[in-house]
Order: structure tokens, then C-alpha cells, then sequence
């Protein structure tokens, strides 16, 4: 049974229709116990959800809408899936398909189109103008071959070429890679065409692929005139006009003339982008504290078993992106809004804080008992201390390394067990006070269960 640490290299995918016949691309994962790497979305090129068949442990209680989690004792995990990336299902791994019918593709569902129209208008570029195969099956072996001779270079169908199953893959699979890349029959005919195109005329091909590739946001009213103007430009250069060998000269040079204002834009962009992502960078740096206090808090054994350990480690995966971010390396967000790395962040933190706020009770709600179980000593001073304990808020402006170790150390000399003290509060009982003692005692108890986080407590 393998420990999953990475979520990227799936023991199988599986592909299912949904309703209105859209496949969903499953990513199954064994692990024996959960990490919070599995909270890192699948790879969207792959995959679009991701089911865990967990061996122990327990997942969080929250968890993305395109990651399912089944806990599955061990010896019957190993048995799910056979060997290789793209193995075939058994009748075993129908417990991943039922978790996955309730998930929501990470990158959104795809597109509802006939899968028949993508194969005829990717069979037609490919052998226009001779004629084109009746067959779906035909037409899917003109595809395939076409993969096969361009190598990497189409980018139409990733991965594919470079697989040494290509002809192993079944219609399914190579349905999902192409729709999900595509999303439209003429899209991919178009990149089909480009490809072409490369062939004989290099420099045309390159300048129409730039011009396919470029993304304005629909929504954006600053650039709106560039998204007009590309729309129009898509139609007059189309491939289509250059592989029948139409006059494109005019076409051409008005292309040339909008790539150097889209690359204006985008540099006004990327720079707006840049400055943004600094001013974030700063703003989580000084978030940090927080952090490192949540992770010293959980490392307390005697305030319990640790809380909020997925948050952080999702906070510093999406820190570490947003020191690494490049807005000239980002081509997948349009022209207009700004990138989601920015949200994801923000939301990221926001879930530390709170699980910090939580951890802060419960050191309060500890350094109170600790207070209130000391023997002797004045009522109202003891109240008093009890009332300053509850006070820790800022603590992550000075919890260090050796403060979490007195802080344990603290915790962990209170009275050793409930009835102790029990008896450090009351010396005696009478009828008058034996309802409060009770109630006392058993919120002592119930203290202690918590802490002991489900072990048996001592009474003596």
C-alpha cells in the first residue's frame, strides 16, 4: 500500500459519465493516513477530481468540492487498482466512482458538446481539402496518426503524443483530453490547422497562434475595444483563408498592428500585477506570526490534539506561490482581473486566524484551570489571576520556541488528575454544597476528557 505524499501521481483515472453525458476525469489516490498535501488540486491536464481511498486516520472536516475521501482498511485497498497510470477499473474501485458522482470538477465541468463534432472538424483539418472519413472511429485514427507525426508540438491533445500507450487510450480518455483543452470543435480544429501551417509558413503560423492564444476577460470594460477587435481579426486570419491560399496580407499586418497594442496592455498589466503581489507579500508576511503561533499552540500536548494543521499548511504551500509568482509567466489569466493566487491567499490566512482565535481559547480556558486548581490563597485573588489568564490575545506577537515550552511545562504541573482537584477546592461537603461539588467535579472530568483527547482519566 503506498503513503501518498504527492497527490500528482494517481494510482489510477477513471472516467465516468455524469448526467447529460459530460465525463468527469477521476484521480484515485490510496494513502495510508491522510496529509494535507492531498488538499493540492489535481493537475487539471489529468484529472478533474480526486477520490482518497484512506487506509487510517480521518481527513478534515471541511474539504474542497473536487476531493472525496472513503476510509477503506488497508487489505482491501491494496486490491483497488492494477499497475500503471491509466489502468483499467476493477469491479473493486466502484466505491472511488460512487464518492466521485458527488464532486465538483476543480477547473468546472466540461463543456456540453458532442464529442462527433470535434472529430469532424479535427478530421477535416487535418486532411482538408482531401475528404474526410464517414466513421467516428476513422476519424479518431486521422487524429491519432496526426499526433503521432507532430509529436509535442500540437498542443492539442498534452501528453498524448509522448505516451508510449497512445493507441492504447481509450475514446474516452482521449474525448476528455481533447474537449477539456478545446473547448469548442473550431478551437480545435484551429490549433490543428496552426500546426499545419508551421510546416510551411513558420512566421504566419506563430503570429496567428499569439493571436488564438491571447485572453481578454469578456467582463473587462477597459480593454473591451481590444477583445472587439481580436474577435474581428480571429474571422479575417482565420487558418482556413491561408491553407486555401487567399490574399491575407492586409489580415496579417492588422494582427502584427494588435499584438503590439495586446502586449502594451499586458505589460500596464503585469506591472499593476507585480506591485499588487508585493504589497500582498508584505501584508503575509507580517501574517506569519500568526502562523508560527497556531503551529507552537498545536505543538502543546496539553492543550490537546492539534487544530487547524491543514490550514497552515495550505497557507505556506500558497505563501510559497506568491513568492514565486511572475505575472509574465502567468499566461492563463485574461486580460482584466487579477489573478486568483491573490484570493486564495487572502482566504488562506483568514482560515489561520481563525483557527488561531480557537487555539487561544483553549490556552485561556487551560491557564484559567490552572489558576482556579491552585490550593489556598484569597477567593478574589485567585479570580483576579483566573480573569488576567484570560487575556492571551497578541500572544503571537511574543510566542517563541522557549514561551510554548513553558507554557507547557506549566500545563502539564497543574493537579495530576480530576479528583485532586476536586479536593483542592473543597476540603469538605455538606448538603448545602454537595449540588456544587458535583457539578464541579464533573466539569473537571469533562476537562479532562477533552485533554486526554479520548484515553481513559485517572481518578486517583
Amino acid at each position: 500500500m503506498l503513503d501518498t505524499t504527492r497527490a500528482t501521481e494517481p494510482l489510477a483515472l477513471l472516467y465516468e459519465r455524469a448526467v447529460g453525458g459530460r465525463l468527469l476525469a477521476i484521480e484515485v489516490v490510496t494513502a495510508r493516513r491522510w496529509s494535507p498535501r492531498l488538499l493540492d488540486p489535481p493537475d487539471p491536464t489529468r484529472a478533474d477530481v480526486r477520490v482518497v481511498l484512506l487506509a487510517s486516520s480521518q481527513p478534515p472536516e471541511t474539504t474542497p468540492t473536487w476531493l472525496g475521501v472513503a476510509n477503506i482498511p488497508a487489505r482491501i485497498a491494496e486490491d483497488l487498482v492494477e499497475s500503471g497510470p491509466y489502468a483499467r477499473p476493477r469491479a473493486d474501485l466502484e466505491v472511488a466512482l460512487r464518492v466521485a458522482r458527488g464532486l465538483t470538477p476543480a477547473a468546472g465541468l466540461l463543456p456540453e458538446r458532442e464529442f462527433a463534432d470535434f472529430l469532424a472538424a479535427g478530421a477535416t483539418a487535418v486532411r482538408h481539402p482531401a475528404p474526410v472519413p464517414a466513421e467516428a472511429a476513422r476519424r479518431l485514427e486521422v487524429i491519432r496518426d496526426f499526433s503521432r507525426e507532430h509529436g509535442g508540438s500540437l498542443g492539442a491533445l498534452p501528453e498524448l503524443a509522448a505516451l508510449p500507450e497512445l493507441d492504447a487510450l481509450t475514446e474516452e480518455s482521449l474525448e476528455w483530453h481533447i474537449v477539456r483543452r478545446f473547448d469548442t470543435p473550431d478551437a480545435f480544429s484551429t490549433a490543428i490547422l496552426l500546426e499545419r501551417l508551421r510546416e510551411s509558413m513558420p512566421d504566419v503560423a506563430s503570429t496567428l497562434r499569439a493571436l488564438n492564444d491571447a485572453r481578454i476577460a469578456e467582463s473587462s470594460r477597459e480593454w473591451a475595444e481590444l477583445a472587439l477587435d481580436r474577435r474581428a481579426l480571429l474571422a479575417a486570419a482565420s487558418p482556413w483563408r491561408f491553407i486555401e491560399g487567399a490574399d491575407t496580407g492586409p489580415a496579417l499586418a492588422a494582427v502584427r498592428s494588435w499584438l503590439r497594442r495586446y502586449e502594451g496592455a499586458r505589460r500596464a498589466v503585469h506591472e499593476h500585477w507585480r506591485k499588487r503581489a508585493l504589497d500582498l507579500r508584505g501584508r503575509i508576511e507580517r501574517e506569519m506570526g500568526s502562523l508560527r503561533a497556531l503551529e507552537r499552540l498545536n505543538s502543546i500536548a496539553s492543550l490537546g490534539p492539534p487544530r487547524g494543521e491543514d490550514a497552515s499548511a495550505v497557507a505556506r504551500g500558497l505563501r510559497d506561490e506568491l513568492l514565486a509568482f511572475d505575472p509574465a509567466a502567468d499566461t492563463t489569466t485574461p486580460l482584466g482581473p487579477e489573478p486568483p493566487l491573490f484570493a486564495r491567499v487572502q482566504a488562506a490566512f483568514e482560515a489561520v486566524r481563525g483557527q488561531l482565535e480557537a487555539r487561544r481559547q483553549r490556552l485561556a480556558a487551560a491557564t484559567v484551570s490552572v489558576v482556579l486548581d491552585q490550593p489556598g490563597g484569597p477567593d478574589v485573588s485567585r479570580l483576579l489571576q483566573a480573569i488576567q489568564a484570560c487575556d492571551v490575545d497578541g500572544i503571537e506577537r511574543a510566542l517563541d520556541a522557549r514561551l510554548a515550552a513553558h507554557i507547557e511545562a506549566v500545563l502539564e504541573r497543574r493537579t495530576a488528575t480530576p479528583l485532586q482537584a476536586l479536593t483542592a477546592r473543597y476540603s469538605e461537603v455538606d448538603a448545602d454544597t454537595l449540588d456544587e461539588v458535583l457539578a464541579a467535579f464533573r466539569e473537571l472530568l469533562a476537562d479532562a476528557l477533552l485533554d486526554a483527547g479520548g484515553r481513559p482519566v485517572p481518578l486517583a
